[in-house]
């Protein structure tokens, strides 16, 4: 049987840095034949507002640039290019945000499409737990991810023990301070090559090829420390 996978992000660069996109890429059910997962890849903001945007293009083009590096690298993780979604997900009517303004609400719409269109798929995504004032602070968008997933899990739109949130891996230390009764479970990726050759897609440069390398040099620290060690971090849900 195989089971349906989401993995959500809120920007560009998000799906690789912190969720273990490879370890559920090719992996074979108990036949040894069918695969294990039909693995979706889902991002929810234009990223259009990062701080790495040149001031020679405008936000649309540099929107669709962070787009392209969002789909070769969730290509070259493996994932089809049909099962890599850009929101809205199946609702014409649904915009979607910019970098900065994905709320709880928004993205449960979000997800929620997608759900309607595959019942049943497990979600993986950010944790909903923010991290207490002057130790770090997570990105708002993250944490709102994370609140629709939960919410979503509460709803019964996603199924029971369906949800995994993870936590950022250059945050992980500061969140097992801050939690220090959560377990948090780890995957080191299953190929390091492939894991390492998709991190990269965010760092090539070829102009000409509308290739500018945003992602890497927008948090080049955060791809250095998953690329050195690829490994995400976990909890299970906790319901209120």
């Amino acid at each position: 049987m195989t089971t349906t996978v989401l993995f959500v992000g809120p920007h560009q660069d998000d799906e690789l840095l912190s969720l273990p996109i490879r370890n559920y890429v090719g992996a074979r059910a108990a036949d040894g034949t069918s695969p294990a997962y039909d693995v979706h890849v889902l991002l929810c903001t234009t990223g259009e507002n990062s701080g790495i945007r040149p001031f020679t293009m405008d936000k649309p083009a540099f929107g669709k640039a962070r787009d392209d590096e969002f789909r070769r690298a969730v290509r070259r993780a493996g994932v089809l290019p049909e099962n890599i979604h850009i929101a809205p997900f199946s609702d014409p009517g649904m915009v979607r945000p910019a970098d900065g303004g994905l709320t709880a609400n928004l993205a449960y719409g979000i997800v929620a499409s997608f759900l309607e269109v595959y019942p049943g798929a497990w979600v993986k995504t950010l944790t909903n737990l923010q991290l207490p004032s002057g130790v770090a602070q997570r990105h708002a968008d993250h944490v709102a991810l994370g609140q629709a997933a939960v919410q979503l899990l509460g709803d019964g739109l996603i199924v029971p023990n369906g949800l995994r949130l993870y936590v950022e891996p250059y945050h992980r230390a500061a969140f097992s301070s801050a939690y220090p009764s959560i377990h948090l479970g780890s995957e080191s990726s299953t190929n390091y090559g492939v894991t390492r050759a998709a991190l990269k897609e965010y760092d090539v440069k070829d102009a000409v090829g509308f290739k500018f390398g945003f992602g890497w040099a927008s948090v080049n620290e955060y791809f250095q420390l998953v690329y050195d060690n690829p490994t995400s971090y976990w909890h299970v849900p906790i319901l209120p």
